[in-house]
């Protein structure tokens, strides 16, 4: 596996400035010495199938060189399972995925990708994975280099207010959270979708029985599967879990300076926030920041 992925290695370092001096095999690794400047640095590389490539900066004695590494790759490297599932009888390979679908605050975003083979290699090293094991920095870093490679994307971004509108009205059809889930992503999916081409399409598994296949029936030309945690698995299923939580974590910035209030993420200690806004701007401001069909809603002092 490393010696596949060692050409990407030393593309990526060469990209970041670094000089290679040489190279050599390790026990279960490679090792690699550089040059940045007049400094010099030995950078590790561990690979596994199991648990993919891991970067191992330990031998590097200066802080700011070591964090340039680290920069570079994003502390860990993706996992390059990713690449022996593509099929070249694709043309293209689509992910999708959402965030915010378990935060009491801020929007519902759905984003979806498309990559090519080609695509996919090119962000091989870029350190794509999924979005909830990076930090907010590296998550807007990761969004530009994604949109920067002019891959395909879209995202439909439902802010509070709408998305409680929307709840309501499924409700009232007596449908519920994953018909709207459904929706969107199938919204977003086919943005891409023409009847020339082969697509291999995948989406991050949100329901026991989505509904999602039967809508892709009428499309030969797709491969449509469902699977659990797949942005840890496909890389453009991670991208766009990527782009989804990018803007999401844009919005609630957005949303907490116009309620002059810091939004937390999650549903867990969110109630004294809630209640702050309710107080402020009453039912309908809240309505604006805060997906209210949540138990939380039915707890505060209205």
């Amino acid at each position: 596996m490393l010696d596949i992925e060692l050409e990407r290695i030393i593309e990526k370092l060469k990209l970041c400035g670094f000089l290679i001096k040489d190279t050599k095999t390790i026990q279960y690794g490679v090792q690699l010495k550089v040059l940045f400047g007049e400094e010099e640095a030995v950078v590790r590389f561990y690979g596994s199938k199991k648990a993919g490539l891991k970067l191992d900066t330990s031998l590097i004695k200066s802080d700011e060189l070591r964090n340039k590494v680290k920069s570079c790759f994003g502390n860990v490297v993706r996992q390059s399972l990713i690449f022996q599932k593509l099929d070249d009888k694709f043309d293209f390979y689509i992910g999708s995925d959402e965030s915010g679908k378990g935060d009491y605050f801020g929007p519902l975003v759905v984003a979806g990708v498309e990559m090519t083979g080609d695509n996919l290699r090119s962000l091989e090293s870029s350190g794509i994975k999924d979005s909830k094991a990076l930090n907010e920095e590296r998550i807007f870093c990761l969004e530009s280099e994604i949109i920067n490679s002019k891959v395909l994307y879209k995202r439909i971004t439902l802010l509070p207010e709408k998305y409680n509108n929307m709840y309501e009205f499924y409700k009232s059809k007596n449908a519920n959270l994953n018909d709207i889930l459904a929706r969107l992503h199938f919204e977003t999916i086919s943005y891409f979708l023409d009847e020339k081409s082969s697509f291999k399409v995948v989406v991050d598994k949100f329901s026991v029985n989505s509904g999602l296949e039967k809508k892709f029936l009428k499309y030969k030309n797709v491969k449509f599967f469902e699977v659990v945690r797949a942005e840890s698995e496909f890389l453009f299923v991670a991208a766009a879990s990527i782009l989804a939580r990018a803007e999401f974590l844009r919005q609630m910035k957005r949303l907490s300076d116009e309620v002059g209030v810091k939004l937390k993420r999650g549903s867990v200690n969110v109630k004294d926030i809630a209640q702050k806004i309710v107080e402020q701007y009453g039912l309908n401001g809240l309505k604006k920041v805060a997906k209210l069909h949540f138990k939380i809603t039915r707890e505060l002092k209205l």
